[in-house]
C-alpha cells in the first residue's frame, strides 16, 4: 500500500536524512519508525496494555465460583428441591 505524505515540513524533513544520509527516504522511513516502535515497546508492558481488560476481568470473579448461599440454591433447583 502506498503512503502519500502532504505535509510540507515532515515531506522536507524526510528529504534531508535522505540526503545527508546518503539513504532512501524509505530507509530514513524505516529507521525513524523503528525506533519510535521500539521506544513505545521498551515503555509499555504486556500487563499495562492490558490492564483494562485484567481489571475487567477480576470484577467479574472467578468463573463458576459461587458464594455458599448461591451454590445451595443451585443445587437445590438441579435436584428438584
Amino acid at each position: 500500500m502506498a503512503l502519500t505524505i502532504k505535509d510540507p515540513d515532515t515531506l522536507h524533513k524526510i528529504d534531508h536524512l535522505s540526503r545527508i544520509r546518503g539513504t532512501r527516504k524509505v530507509d530514513v522511513l524505516r529507521a525513524a519508525l523503528k525506533r519510535e516502535y521500539e521506544a513505545e515497546a521498551a515503555t509499555r508492558s504486556v500487563r499495562d496494555l492490558l490492564a483494562g481488560v485484567l481489571a475487567k476481568a477480576d470484577s467479574m470473579g472467578q468463573p463458576g465460583a459461587l458464594g455458599s448461599d448461591e451454590h445451595k440454591r443451585a443445587s437445590d433447583e438441579d435436584w428438584g428441591e
